[in-house]
């Protein structure tokens, strides 16, 4: 059910920083579980979720430690998740799939049993960003994306996983899912994001339309 005053929402509508405020299941009353942040840049998003401690994490899918990168697409309202990196195994074509509507820096994600309030926290005119890191052959290894002082970065391969890194911390790791991989130099690739500074080898700035 909407709220009176909201808006269907468009790709535009979307980008920044999105911190959720809770989630309610089967209409239950609004709660929040977990630490869960969606950085969005042009089409491009990156969520990272780490439950609260005493949570029953295994109990909802999404109150589960996650990570999941990829793209979006919009259309008065009704969303679609497309994911190409994901720390869960799920099926690449499982229906990710909902509406999404807004009222001022207030948005609403609803989809089968569930309804999940967002707050907009960054600014207009902050920083944005989107790095990729991509082997040899061009199959993505990592996302990283940037919006203000918030970065996240999820990653492939063998140990998925994701991580926050914020401008408060020099851009050190806030919290992170998964054992980072130190041949994908993300602290230097994160550090050279939020400085302007040249990333490391196989890094690569990709624009908000997804161009490298």
């Amino acid at each position: 059910m909407t709220v009176l005053g909201e808006l269907p929402v468009e790709l535009g509508d979307l980008e920044g920083a999105w911190h959720r405020e809770g989630r309610s299941l089967s209409d239950s009353p609004t709660a929040e579980v977990a630490d869960v942040v969606w950085l969005q840049v042009g089409r491009h998003f990156c969520d990272l979720r780490t439950p609260h401690p005493d949570t029953d994490a295994a109990a909802v899918v999404l109150d589960m430690p996650q990570a999941f990168s990829g793209t979006v697409e919009v259309d008065a309202g009704v969303i679609w998740f497309h994911h190409d990196l994901d720390s869960l195994s799920r099926d690449p074509a499982h229906p990710d799939t909902g509406t999404v509507h807004r009222k001022e820096r207030v948005m609403f994600e609803r989809g089968p049993g569930f309804e999940e309030r967002w707050i907009l926290t960054s600014r207009p005119g902050d920083r944005i960003g989107h790095a990729e890191l991509r082997r040899e052959d061009s199959a993505l290894v990592a996302r990283l994306l940037r919006v203000g002082p918030l970065a996240l970065a999820v990653w492939g391969g063998t140990a998925p996983g994701g991580a926050q890194y914020s401008a408060v911390r020099h851009w050190d790791t806030e919290r992170s899912l998964g054992s980072i991989d130190p041949t994908m130099q993300l602290d230097r690739a994160v550090r050279g994001m939020g400085n302007g500074t040249p990333l490391p080898a196989g890094w690569v700035i990709v624009d908000d339309h997804g161009r490298s």
